[in-house]
């Protein structure tokens, strides 16, 4: 178990001209505790918190199971993704939108994340 303190920052929609908050995460040891390129993660947004959840690797979720997931409130579905630093790649997460910002997730809202057993919670401080 470990805990990191990270600010929310800013994502500009090419859409409109408003900012939207964003948390990145991003690191090798995203990797450590099963979140890694290509995997599905669960968004569980809760009064004070976001959990975050390895759901299954790759494309073996069935389509029922993914209308199901999308169909429960304050949940979100998305894909772990890959960047590169120094040409070596990592696994990176973007959470970021709406729901966040009416959850009271603004830009600029200090958050914790607290990692244990393969599961991130991202806690308002």
């Amino acid at each position: 178990m470990f805990i990191k303190a990270m600010i929310v920052g800013a994502n500009k929609s090419h859409k409109v001209l408003t900012h939207k908050p964003q948390l990145r995460i991003a690191g090798t040891w995203l990797n450590d505790i099963g979140f890694t390129y290509g995997s599905l993660v669960i968004a569980e947004y809760e009064e004070n918190s976001i959990v975050l959840r390895i759901r299954e690797k790759g494309l073996t979720l069935q389509n029922s199971d993914i209308k199901a997931l999308l169909l429960k409130p304050k949940t979100t579905l998305f894909r772990v993704t890959q960047e590169k630093y120094r040409g070596k790649p990592f696994p990176c997460l973007y959470i970021r939108g709406s729901l966040m910002e009416s959850l009271g997730y603004i830009i600029g809202t200090v958050v914790s994340i607290n990692v244990d057993c393969g599961c991130v919670v991202i806690s308002k401080e």
